[in-house]
């Protein structure tokens, strides 16, 4: 999940060329139909502000942490 990702690693994620961060323009239909995930929204420079990364408000979809299970 993206909140549990150390904040460096996303950094050089969004710095790779090879890689493309998608926004899901449906993330509330995801979210809405399949229970499990989560709607996470970047917000601009959230990640650098120097560099204004990423250059817009991303919406990302990702499974729910259950902390019950992850304590076990």
């Amino acid at each position: 999940m993206g909140d549990s990702a150390p904040t460096e690693t996303l950094r050089a994620l969004l710095r790779a060329p090879a890689v493309q961060i998608y926004s899901y323009t449906q993330a509330d239909a995801y979210v809405r139909r399949h229970s499990y995930l989560n709607k996470i929204v970047v917000p601009e420079g959230a990640i650098d502000f120097g560099k204004d990364l990423p250059l817009e408000d991303v919406v990302l979809i990702g499974p729910t942490v259950n902390s019950s299970r992850a304590a076990a």
